[in-house]
């Protein structure tokens, strides 16, 4: 489809409100060259994003009402219908403020970083994984997402021009695990997430809107936002954690030190997380004991069943 048509699709048939910053999208998509993402984990089915056309957008939005809004609003400033009874509350995405990025403090995460974000989900907060959903149509997401901020479309708040970058990757080894611990310490991480890194530091600390900020226990590897590899970990230390109480550390621990620092905390993180919750059976002839502690239990891999609260808000009646 030639650009100058889906342009006048767009006009015809997109909201006022989202029309200006979708055209605006649709330039920056032209003018600007796709740029090299940072080396990171595999975030589960990153495929080269499709093209911004009307039919992403549209279909985004259809997406977004179906799976996001009873959480972060139609409008996407976080008071969905569920808002205020998740704890922590759902983000807003008319703010500019997102978690999970490759670029520095303050600035607006790239689209891969939004994309990982939709596959991985945010283990600890009520944010799933959606890497079932197929990758045009976390694409599709992601783009309508940014439809509620009219940064994104600004070529000056380009998130391409903010991407953090790292020293050559510096391998784990006792001795890097031992001055990670060092720099850990040397910038007062324990004040917040404790000695032994439990989360068991300060306890009084808010978030950008005045909603309690609990401090993530870095033994637990789910409660790693974004990956407990530490192609990952270096980032979210790096830049911060927008909008919590997680400041950015790009000033003040540079060169080889993130690395060592991004090995320290990968080594004490103690297990993965699972999204999936799906009960995985295998066949099998042998006469199926009722005795939990029998061997062929512990022979099978475990499957994490997460216990959460039905949606029982206006207009999500679901029993």
């Amino acid at each position: 489809m030639k650009m100058s048509r889906i342009i006048q699709e767009m006009i015809t048939t997109l909201p006022r409100p989202r029309l200006a910053t979708a055209l605006a999208l649709v330039a920056a998509t032209i003018l600007t060259p796709l740029s090299s993402s940072p080396a990171l984990a595999s975030a589960g089915g990153m495929e080269r994003k499709p093209p911004l056309s009307r039919r992403l957008l549209a279909q985004g939005e259809h997406q977004y009402m179906m799976r996001c809004s009873r959480c972060h609003g139609e409008n996407g400033d976080g008071n969905g219908p569920l808002a205020d009874i998740l704890d922590p509350r759902p983000r807003d995405f008319t703010s500019g403020n997102f978690k999970l990025r490759t670029t520095s403090a303050g600035a607006l995460p790239t689209d891969e970083d939004l994309f990982r974000t939709i596959t991985r989900g945010i283990p600890g907060t009520s944010m799933p994984s959606w890497a079932a959903l197929p990758p045009e149509l976390r694409w599709m997401l992601v783009y309508y997402i940014k439809t509620f901020d009219d940064d994104f479309a600004d070529p000056e708040y380009d998130p391409r021009q903010s991407i953090v970058t790292m020293p050559p990757r510096v391998p784990s080894s006792p001795a890097s695990i031992a001055r990670g611990r060092k720099i850990f310490e040397k910038n007062k991480c324990p004040d917040c997430h404790g000695r032994e890194l439990r989360g068991d530091g300060r306890n009084n600390l808010r978030d950008e809107w005045g909603y309690p900020a609990r401090v993530a226990n870095l033994t637990r590897g789910w409660n790693f936002k974004g990956g407990s590899d530490p192609e990952n970990i270096i980032y979210r230390f790096t830049t911060g954690l927008d909008g919590t109480a997680m400041r950015g550390y790009e000033e003040r621990i540079v060169g080889e030190d993130r690395w060592h620092l991004a090995n320290y905390l990968a080594s004490v993180a103690r297990g993965g997380f699972d999204q999936e919750m799906i009960f995985k059976a295998e066949r099998t002839a042998k006469k199926i004991p009722l005795d939990a502690g029998a061997e062929i239990w512990r022979s099978m891999a475990p499957t994490k069943i997460f216990i959460q609260g039905q949606t029982i808000v206006e207009p999500f009646w679901i029993n």
